[in-house]
């Protein structure tokens, strides 16, 4: 069995009476699936996008006129691979890969003039030009074995992300001295800075829900992350060894009433898309922090069923 599908986009801003309608963007994307047995399937997904003209990451683009001297650009090509195998009804075997080439350009120009106070009658100009270019790339490779033993859930996972993230800016910067309108000193300055780094995410995960009575479920997990991390507009660079336990239980009190508690460390690597669990007894593991950075986190909710159409937490 083979199934599968593609699209393509265009689109452009056009702002109330035309002030900002230089925005365009272009995207394609082809998925296929294939499932040669009933207990097995592979998947490819190919997705493509380019952004260019003024403020296209903004959402103000639609409202403000067009400024002429910012440009920014962007392309983006990811790619997906993924393979399902069920070898008994007890056990699952996920294997899933990914990899993005991305690249964001912003050229802008900014002029100032002030008057100079130690010449009456004359005006420094100031014009500076900042070309920036920010490269993302990375790719991805994961495993998730998942397996019911008995009142068991068994959920073994593992995570290898590697990155090299790059930023380059140069700034052109020409000072003007005019004395009645007439330029009578110029100083250029061309600075250039550049940070490129090594980005590297490992991640290990034992995780196992226990359905202890038919009411009451308990989860335990414990999680490894070693990381190799920086940013992209400093020299920070830094390496990181976390190991997070994690818990958490689902116990239903009466058919319309049940209690989940969790408490859990977590540390927060590169937002992309995973096989390890992404929630415990209901709750998000994941925080939306800084990468490399841990979070600990407790949480305790009340869910009750009030009517036949009636929820709440």
């Amino acid at each position: 069995r083979i199934a599968g599908e593609h699209f393509s986009t265009y689109a452009s801003t056009g702002g109330p009476k035309g002030s900002n309608d230089d925005e365009q963007s272009w995207a394609s994307a082809t998925f296929l699936k294939w499932a040669p047995t009933l207990r097995s399937s592979a998947f490819v997904q190919l997705f493509h996008q380019e952004l260019k003209g003024g403020d296209i990451f903004f959402d103000q683009r639609h409202f403000t006129p067009n400024d002429p001297d910012l440009r920014q650009s962007a392309q983006a090509t990811f790619l997906e691979l993924g393979y399902q195998v069920q070898t008994l009804p007890e056990n699952n075997l996920l294997l899933y890969a990914q990899g993005q080439l991305e690249r964001f350009r912003v050229r802008n120009r900014e002029v100032v003039v002030t008057p100079f106070p130690a010449l009456p009658g004359s005006a420094l100009r100031t014009h500076q030009d900042v070309n920036a270019i920010v490269r993302q790339p990375f790719y991805d490779f994961q495993a998730a074995y998942l397996h019911r033993l008995g009142k068991h859930q068994l959920w073994l996972a593992a995570d290898y992300f590697s990155g090299e993230p790059e930023t380059r800016v140069r700034t052109l910067t020409v000072s003007d001295l005019f004395f009645g309108g007439v330029p009578i000193l110029s100083l250029p300055s061309d600075a250039a800075r550049q940070e490129r780094f090594q980005q590297q995410f490992i991640t290990l995960v034992a995780h196992d829900t226990w359905q202890a009575w038919p009411n009451l479920s308990l989860t335990g997990a414990l999680r490894y992350d070693h990381a190799r991390d920086g940013d992209l507009f400093s020299e920070l660079r830094h390496d990181s060894s976390v190991l997070s336990p994690q818990g958490g239980l689902v116990w239903r009190l009466t058919p319309a009433h049940t209690l989940r508690l969790a408490a859990f460390q977590a540390f927060q690597t590169q937002p992309h898309a995973r096989l390890s669990p992404t929630h415990l007894a209901g709750f998000f593991i994941d925080a939306p922090i800084t990468p490399s950075s841990v979070s600990r986190q407790y949480h305790a909710a009340w869910d009750a069923d009030l009517s036949a159409a009636t929820f709440f937490t």
